[in-house]
C-alpha cells in the first residue's frame, strides 16, 4: 500500500479532508445569511465558528452539521425590524434556553409529531421570503419591507435592469453565480468536492477581478475583528415584552423544527448511530445560549452542509467541529480575502437556496396525502409570506388540528336499493368511532325491516371497539327480525366474512390474521404491476414506495423505505433466473402485498456473475415467518421454471398475474355472448355462489385494459375476463363449462 493509500484510508485523513470540503460549502453560506440578515458578514462567521465547535461537540445526531441557516433568516429579519439590532441577542439566548429545557424534559421527539404539510409550507414560505428579498439585492435594489412586497418589486426591478441598465453589473454578476451553480451538478464527479455554491462565488470573484464592474463587495471593520457585545441585563429585561416573548418562541419552534427534520432525512442517509433527539435539542439549545450572549446569529441543523458530511463518508462528530475550527482559522488568517466578494454573487446563492427550500418534490407528495393536506401546506406558506413566519405558522397548526378534528368525527352513511336484486346496500366512508356512533345508529335503524341488507366497511379509514359492537348488535337484532345481513370488510379484512357466533372481541382478534394468512393464490390475483421506461436502484425504491403508499400506514410506509433502500443499494436480495424477490417483514402490517416491476431495460447487478434482472417481484407482508416464507418458497419455485420468460411477455396485469399464478389452480373465464358464461352479466358477484363450483374465488377481473380486485356488489359485464381460483376439481368443470377449446389440457387450465 502505497502513501498516498494509507493517507485516503486513514480515519483521521477522511475526517481532515471531508471537513475541509464542508468548511467550503459553509463558508459563503454564512456571509450570504449575515447579509440577508442584516448584519455584519463577521457575525456570520463567528456565528459558525460557535456552531460548529459548540453545537458539533455536543450533537445528538453524529453525523448534523450546524450553522446560521438560511430558514432561520425571515425570522431574524422580522426580529431586528420589529425590536432592533440590539435584541436580536437577548432572543437567541432565550430561545438556546427554551431549547435546552425541552431536550432535559424529554419532549424534543415530540416536535417530530408537527404535521409535514405545516413544516414543508413553513420551509417554502421561508424560501419565497428570502428569493424575492435577495432577488432585490441581486439587481442592486433595496429590499422591501414585506414579502408580497419584494414579491411584487421584482417584474419592476427585471425591467429597469434591462430598460434603464440600472443596477446591470449586479444582476449580470447574480445570473454568472447562479449559472455556475446549477451548472456544476453536472460537473466531474472528482471536481465536484469543491461545492457548487462556492464555484459560483470564485466565478463571481472572478469576473469582478477581470471587468471591476462598480458593485457593491463585502464590507469587513479595519481591524479585522467583529463588534461583539456581550448581552446585559437591561435588554434581558425586554424579553419581559410579549411581542418580544412571541418572537422566542417562533424561533425556538423553527430551529428546532428544522434541526429535527434535517436529523431525520440525515438518518435516513446511512446506517450508522441514529439520532439521540433531546440531546440534539440540548446541543443546538447550547450553541444558541452562546450565540445569544455574543450578540450572534441563531442556529439550527443545516441539511446542505449535513447531507455533504454523509456523503462524504462521515462516521462521528469530528468533522462537524474542525470545520468550525477551519472558519476560526481562514478568519484569523485570511479575512482579507472576503473584501474582494461581491455581494450580489452572495444574493444569488441565497436567491438559489430560496428556490431550493421550496420543495416540489414535497408538494408533489403532499398532493398524493388528499386535498386538505394540500390546503394546510399553502395556507401555511401563504401565512408566512403574506403575514409573517409566527402568524404562518399557527395557521397551520390551527388548519392541521381542525382537519384531524374533521377525520376522526367524520363519516359518512349512505344506503340505496340496488334495483336488479331488491337488496339494501349501505356503504360507510371516514372512522367510525364512538364520535359518530349516533350519525351510524340512526341509519341503520331506518332500514326496512326483514330485507337483506349487504353492509360494506371498504371506505373506512379506521374501526373503533363502539362501533364494531354496535354493528355486531344491529346485525344480531336484524336477522332475528327476519332480515338477512351479509357483512363485507373488503379494504379492511380483505373480504372477510364474520361467523354469526363470533363476539366482537373475536371479531377484532381476527381481522389481522385473516388478511396475514391470504393464500399465494389470491396474493398473486392481485398483485400489483408496474412498468417502468428507465429505472436505477435508487429510483426503484421511490418506484414501489408510491405505489404502496395508498394501503399503507405512514409508520409501515417509512421502515418499507428504509428496509427497501438496504436491501436495493446493497442487492441483498435473492436472484432466480433473471427475477430479483426483495422481501420485507413489517412489524405492525395487516395486508400483505406482491409488487411487480417490469423494467424496460433490464437492469445490471453489483455482481459481474450474476444474471441481468429481467423482472422484480416484492414480497412486502406481516411479521409472520411461516406464511411469509411459505409464499417466498412459491414464487423462488415459479422462478426456477420459466417465470422470467413469462413476465417478459406478459402485456397486461392480468397476463402478469396468470404468469405467476402458471403452475397454480386456476381458470380464466371471459363473459361472452352467445356462450354459457353470458350467464354472468349483469349479476353481482355474490350472485355467482349458486353457479361456481364451492370453495372457488373470483380473484381478479379485466375490463376496459385495466384489472381490479372485486367486491360483492360488483356487477359483471360483457366482455370480463374473469381469473377465477380454486380447487383443481372445481376448475376442471369450470372449464369443461364455460371455456371453449377442442381440447382440454391437462394440468393447467389457462383460457
Amino acid at each position: 500500500m502505497t502513501w498516498q493509500d494509507r493517507l485516503v484510508n486513514n480515519s483521521f485523513s477522511k475526517n481532515l479532508l471531508a471537513s475541509i470540503v464542508i468548511f467550503l460549502v459553509a463558508l459563503p453560506l454564512n456571509l450570504g445569511i449575515a447579509l440577508a440578515s442584516g448584519v455584519s458578514p463577521t457575525v456570520g462567521i463567528l456565528t459558525g465558528i460557535v456552531a460548529g465547535i459548540v453545537a458539533g461537540s455536543l450533537a445528538g445526531c453524529p453525523l448534523q452539521v450546524s450553522g446560521p441557516a438560511a430558514g432561520l433568516i425571515a425570522i431574524v429579519w422580522q426580529i431586528v425590524d420589529a425590536h432592533g439590532l440590539e435584541m436580536l441577542g437577548p432572543v437567541v439566548l432565550a430561545a438556546g434556553i427554551l431549547q435546552i429545557a425541552l431536550g432535559l424534559t424529554g419532549l424534543a421527539p415530540w416536535f417530530r409529531a408537527v404535521a409535514p404539510s405545516v413544516i414543508q409550507g413553513m420551509l417554502a414560505g421561508i424560501g419565497i421570503l428570502i428569493f424575492a428579498s435577495q432577488f432585490q439585492v441581486m439587481l442592486e435594489q433595496k429590499p422591501e419591507a414585506s414579502g408580497l412586497a419584494n414579491l411584487a418589486a421584482i417584474p419592476g426591478a427585471v425591467w429597469r435592469v434591462i430598460t434603464e441598465g440600472t443596477g446591470h453589473p449586479s444582476a449580470l454578476i447574480g445570473v454568472a453565480t447562479i449559472a455556475v451553480i446549477v451548472g456544476w451538478a453536472w460537473a466531474p464527479k472528482r471536481f465536484k468536492v469543491v461545492p457548487g455554491s462556492l464555484m459560483g462565488v470564485i466565478a463571481a470573484v472572478a469576473l469582478a477581478l477581470i471587468f471591476q464592474p462598480s458593485i457593491q463587495y463585502v464590507s469587513l471593520p479595519s481591524d479585522g475583528l467583529p463588534e461583539l457585545s456581550v448581552v446585559g441585563t437591561s435588554l434581558l429585561m425586554g424579553l419581559l415584552s410579549p411581542s418580544v416573548l412571541g418572537s422566542v418562541l417562533a424561533l425556538a419552534f423553527v430551529a428546532t423544527a428544522q434541526t429535527l427534520l434535517t436529523a431525520t432525512a440525515i438518518d435516513r442517509m446511512h446506517n450508522g448511530d441514529k439520532t439521540d433527539y433531546n440531546r440534539e435539542v440540548i446541543a443546538q439549545g447550547a450553541g444558541n445560549t452562546v450565540c445569544g450572549a455574543l450578540g450572534l446569529l441563531p442556529i439550527s441543523g443545516v441539511i446542505v452542509r449535513s447531507a455533504t458530511n454523509v456523503e462524504a463518508g462521515a462516521t462521528s462528530r469530528v468533522r462537524a467541529v474542525l470545520h468550525g475550527v477551519w472558519i476560526a482559522l481562514f478568519f484569523l488568517f485570511f479575512a482579507n480575502l472576503l473584501g474582494y466578494v461581491p455581494l450580489p454573487a452572495l444574493a444569488a446563492v441565497l436567491v438559489y437556496t430560496g428556490y431550493r427550500l421550496v420543495n416540489f418534490k414535497a408538494i408533489k407528495n403532499i398532493r398524493k396525502f388528499g386535498s386538505a393536506e394540500f390546503a394546510i401546506y399553502m395556507i401555511t406558506l401563504v401565512g408566512v409570506v403574506a403575514i409573517d413566519l409566527l402568524s404562518g405558522i399557527v395557521l397551520g397548526f390551527l388548519c392541521s388540528a381542525a382537519h384531524l378534528i374533521y377525520t376522526v368525527t367524520h363519516c359518512e352513511v349512505s344506503s340505496f336499493e340496488d334495483q336488479e336484486t331488491g337488496a339494501l346496500v349501505v356503504e360507510m366512508r371516514g372512522s367510525a368511532t364512538f364520535f359518530t356512533l349516533p350519525r351510524l345508529a340512526d341509519e341503520l335503524i331506518r332500514l326496512e325491516p326483514a330485507r337483506e341488507v349487504h353492509l360494506f366497511l371498504s371506505g373506512l379509514n379506521y374501526i373503533d371497539h363502539a362501533c364494531l359492537e354496535h354493528i355486531m348488535g344491529w346485525e344480531e337484532s336484524y336477522i332475528e327480525d327476519g332480515g338477512e345481513v351479509y357483512i363485507e370488510w373488503d379494504h379492511l379484512i380483505q373480504r372477510f366474512k364474520k361467523p354469526r357466533s363470533a363476539s366482537p372481541t373475536d371479531l377484532e382478534q381476527e381481522l389481522p390474521r385473516a388478511r396475514s394468512h391470504e393464500s399465494y393464490d389470491v396474493l398473486a390475483s392481485r398483485a400489483r404491476i408496474v412498468k417502468a421506461d428507465k429505472l436505477s436502484w435508487n429510483s426503484l425504491c421511490d418506484v414501489i414506495t408510491d405505489e404502496l403508499r395508498e394501503v399503507l400506514p405512514s409508520p409501515q410506509l417509512m421502515q418499507l423505505q428504509k428496509g427497501l433502500q438496504e436491501q436495493l443499494l446493497k442487492q441483498n436480495f435473492p436472484v432466480v433466473n433473471g427475477v430479483a424477490i426483495p422481501h420485507l417483514m413489517i412489524p405492525g402490517l395487516l395486508r400483505r402485498e406482491l409488487v411487480v416491476v417490469q423494467p424496460k431495460v433490464a437492469m445490471k447487478t453489483l455482481d459481474p456473475t450474476s444474471d441481468d434482472i429481467q423482472s422484480l417481484v416484492i414480497l412486502v407482508g406481516p411479521k409472520d415467518f411461516t406464511e411469509h416464507l411459505n409464499i417466498l418458497a412459491r414464487l423462488s419455485s415459479r422462478a426456477e421454471e420459466e417465470l422470467a420468460t413469462d413476465l417478459g411477455s406478459a402485456e397486461t396485469p392480468m397476463a402478469v398475474r396468470e404468469a405467476l399464478l402458471r403452475h397454480e389452480t386456476y381458470v380464466t373465464v371471459v363473459v361472452e355472448e352467445g356462450q354459457a358464461s353470458a350467464e354472468f352479466q349483469g349479476k353481482m358477484l355474490w350472485q355467482l355462489s349458486d353457479v361456481l363450483p364451492k370453495g372457488c374465488l373470483v380473484a381478479s377481473v379485466f375490463r376496459d385494459g385495466a384489472s381490479f380486485v372485486p367486491t360483492g356488489t360488483t356487477a359483471l359485464k360483457l366482455g370480463d375476463r374473469l381469473l377465477i381460483l380454486g380447487s383443481q376439481e372445481a376448475c376442471r368443470l369450470l372449464f369443461r363449462k364455460y371455456v371453449h377449446r377442442e381440447e382440454e389440457p391437462a394440468e393447467v387450465y389457462v383460457a
